[in-house]
């Protein structure tokens, strides 16, 4: 048993003094404050990264809304131009009253008379147009 690596005399208590004990309590508050500190930094910069995405996130989502009101009204613009014409108007760009709301709801360019190539697309040699809008005009 001698040999089982246990020091009897490791176990002795040493009594501190009101010094020694003043400096140890002093020094374990002092660490305590150190490592409140760090974990303050921690979540301080942990905190603001979350809200810079957030923020980020945010703006991402309210210029998406701003573009999707802007092409609303602009579609809501082309309608009411639409609307706004005689019949004679509408037959002469190739339209009825019944086809208002589907050329106001194509992508295609506006005005009509726009025949740029981005607008066309070739089909067996030769060009058509995407859509009620890219008809010609009859009358200028």
């Amino acid at each position: 048993m001698a040999n089982d690596g246990f020091d009897p005399n490791a176990c002795n208590i040493r009594h501190l003094s009101c010094r020694e004990r003043a400096a140890l309590k002093e020094h374990f508050i002092a660490r305590a404050h150190e490592e409140r500190r760090q974990l303050a930094r921690q979540w301080a910069t942990r905190t603001s990264h979350a809200l810079q995405l957030t923020w980020g996130r945010i703006g991402e989502l309210y210029r998406a809304a701003v573009r999707r009101l802007i092409v609303r009204q602009n579609r809501l613009a082309a309608l009411r131009q639409l609307a706004a014409m005689n019949d004679r108007e509408l037959r002469d760009i190739g339209l009825s009253r019944l086809e208002i709301m589907a050329a106001a709801r194509s992508d295609t360019a506006w005005p009509r008379g726009d025949r740029s190539p981005s607008t066309t697309q070739a089909t067996q040699g030769k060009k058509h147009a995407k859509g009620l809008l890219d008809r010609p005009r009859l009358c200028s």
